[in-house]
């Protein structure tokens, strides 16, 4: 096992403090990329991966192939928990990999007495390595948020404008990995990561007296300063302990809508607020056997505008 190796850093801004169809899918990556991490995210990478403090593979002249699942719940303090899960696939060679992943995950938007429902399916693309102590990572997501039945007034229907949207998202990472004295490592990183997609709203019509159905543009640039600092455990130092703090920065931390003012007739309008919150994580990355590791990780954020969140999660890689 290589001790100093940390791999990329994902790019999983929480966007945890935002409300809608952006909030809700970064939410995804960042919960996958916090645990589904072979060198070591919203899913990371079903989009991203974050910084680990160890490879679970030795360097080696010949591809090396590492699978993982993770599952968690991100559980916000305004609104109902949502549940996640992640399948990933990573290839090490030398010092660099290149990951695929999917992220399938379930969250709600409250809009007064209304509750939205929405999946997403998300697919991702990334690499990145680790040079001399230099780590960067980078990926792409590409999938789809399916709208559920919404539910409100008593009842439970289908959306009227559309069944979903599509979702986009790419991040990019950079860091630098300290070993100041043995068995402890600190990575400081910067990111930053852009998010669109849509979300569905629904408001009263007093022209029809009824509720009509709407999608809001759903877009999201955020930054994020972080450091962490790990302790290799046990007694070949296969166990690693870390605690991590990070601060983010977007220009959307919360979205609301206005309509347009007469003469304009383009109906609903996006309302941004930008917002910096922070996170604190601790994680740990157990191995079970040679070939086996468990990850596990907890992290809660404070002084996001929409309200604050809990991110639990655990995982399993192997490899083969």
């Amino acid at each position: 096992m290589m001790k100093r190796m940390i791999l990329g850093a994902a790019l999983a801004m929480t966007g945890g403090a935002m409300t809608g169809g952006a909030a809700q899918a970064q939410q995804a990556e960042t919960a996958q990329a916090e645990t589904a991490r072979p060198e070591r995210l919203e899913i990371p990478a079903a989009a991203p991966v974050d910084a680990a403090p160890a490879d679970p593979a030795p360097v080696d002249p010949k591809a090396i192939w590492v699978a993982s699942a993770t599952g968690g719940v991100v559980d916000r303090d305004t609104t109902s928990s949502s549940p996640y899960g992640a399948l990933a696939i990573t290839r090490y060679k030398g010092p660099t990999y290149l990951r695929a992943a999917y992220t399938l995950f379930g969250g709600t938007l409250q809009q007064a007495d209304a509750a939205i429902p929405s999946t997403y399916h998300i697919g991702s693309i990334g690499a990145g390595g680790n040079w001399h102590g230099w780590v960067a990572d980078a990926y792409v997501s590409y999938g789809r948020q399916v709208y559920g039945a919404i539910q409100a007034q008593g009842t439970a229907r289908q959306s009227g404008v559309a069944s979903g949207a599509d979702y986009v998202a790419a991040g990019l990472r950079l860091g630098r990995v300290f070993q100041p004295w043995a068995r402890w490592y600190i990575t400081p990183t910067i990111a930053g990561q852009y998010v669109y997609t849509r979300s569905l709203h629904q408001r009263f019509d007093f022209s029809t007296l009824s509720w009509s159905d709407f999608e809001l543009r759903e877009r999201a640039l955020t930054g994020i300063a972080s450091v962490r600092v790990d302790r290799a455990l046990g007694r070949r130092g296969q166990h690693y302990l870390g605690l991590s703090y990070s601060h983010y920065v977007t220009d959307n931390g919360m979205t609301t809508w206005q309509l347009a003012p007469p003469p304009d007739t383009s109906g609903p309008q996006p309302l941004r607020t930008p917002d910096g919150f922070d996170e604190v994580a601790l994680s740990g990355m157990w191995q079970i056997r040679p070939r086996l590791w468990l990850d596990t990780q907890v992290a809660r954020t404070a002084g996001a505008v929409a309200g604050n969140s809990t991110t639990a999660s655990i995982g399993l890689r192997v490899r083969f």
